[in-house]
């Protein structure tokens, strides 16, 4: 084995060079064939030397230690007593907080803001409250958030505290489908646009990619909205629905009126409700924040649905 290894780390040399013959009126390209094989040992034959490597780094150390910031020594200590000030006033949010859900609530929002580590014994402590008591989590929920929150940080929390939300089959009961909690689940596009594609997380990494600042929440936040009931409206637009259904909903859509949705099918009285609600909110927050007005931006779902309108015809026709 030893010597199979010894042979396969030698260099390789090439056989002599084969030549294909000349056939009349054509002369081919000289063609080299080679052939690779280990150099037997005690050959004498030479072997050419690997070259090193001349790649460099361009994050070597010299140019690390060249990088500089503008900052002065003050700015840098006014941050430092500012942050501190900060965990104080987050550390005294946490120890005053009495009800035990909304302390989870809190330890889950600092996880999710990636800070939760500077408040590690803060939160231990109390966990280790939470951990010896079920009292106060009766809903699917508060449940669900305490046992993933426990078992996040290690705790031995049995998987039996849901069992007082299953059926004797061992399937959760029907109606703790309204037991979610979100913006979201009160549009009922799920339940009531079933044949429509779920793109809400795809929606909110696109926002993401967009514009990841972290002053930007809320403005990803809407335009994930936005992008999920595009993608919907564009499923409403495909086999599901006749031409004589889209066209009305479309009419209806350029009226604006939530009111005209009476000769629509449920699906699409639903949804118009839901783009109706969702652009007048934005619109409003806008307005509220920033003093602009951007309805009749946020109004151009007239000029989507009628694209998408042309289209569907084209394709039944």
């Amino acid at each position: 084995m030893a010597t199979h290894l010894a042979s396969l780390s030698t260099p390789f040399v090439a056989s002599p060079k084969l030549v294909p013959s000349t056939k009349a009126g054509f002369k081919p390209w000289k063609t080299t064939l080679v052939r690779c094989e280990p150099r037997a040992e005690g050959s004498g034959r030479s072997t050419a030397q690997r070259r090193p490597s001349r790649y460099q780094s361009t994050w070597n150390y010299d140019f690390i230690q060249s990088i500089t910031h503008t900052w002065k020594r003050r700015q840098i200590e006014t941050q430092r007593t500012r942050v501190e000030e900060l965990r104080r006033e987050v550390r005294q949010i946490i120890t005053s907080t009495g009800e035990q859900v909304a302390q989870l609530e809190l330890i889950d929002s600092l996880e999710r803001l990636g800070v939760a580590y500077h408040f590690e014994s803060e939160i231990r402590r109390s966990l280790d409250v939470i951990s010896t008591s079920t009292r106060g989590f009766e809903d699917m929920y508060s449940s669900s958030l305490r046992f993933r929150t426990l078992r996040q940080y290690g705790y031995n929390v049995s998987a039996e505290c849901f069992s007082r939300f299953r059926d004797q089959s061992g399937r959760f009961f029907e109606n703790l489908r309204k037991d979610v909690r979100g913006w979201w689940r009160d549009l009922g596009l799920g339940e009531h646009i079933s044949f429509a594609r779920d793109r809400l997380v795809e929606s909110y990494f696109m926002a993401v990619g967009k514009m990841h600042e972290s002053q930007f929440s809320q403005y990803r936040m809407q335009l994930a909205r936005v992008s999920y009931l595009m993608a919907t409206v564009e499923d409403i637009f495909g086999e599901h629905q006749s031409v004589e259904e889209l066209e009305r909903f479309v009419q209806v859509v350029e009226r604006w009126d939530l009111q005209a949705t009476e000769q629509l099918p449920q699906s699409l009285r639903v949804f118009c409700a839901a783009v109706y609600n969702t652009t007048n909110q934005i619109s409003y927050t806008v307005l509220r924040r920033h003093g602009h007005d951007i309805t009749s931006h946020m109004r151009r779902w007239v000029s989507v649905c009628r694209a998408y309108l042309v289209e569907a015809m084209w394709h039944r026709a």
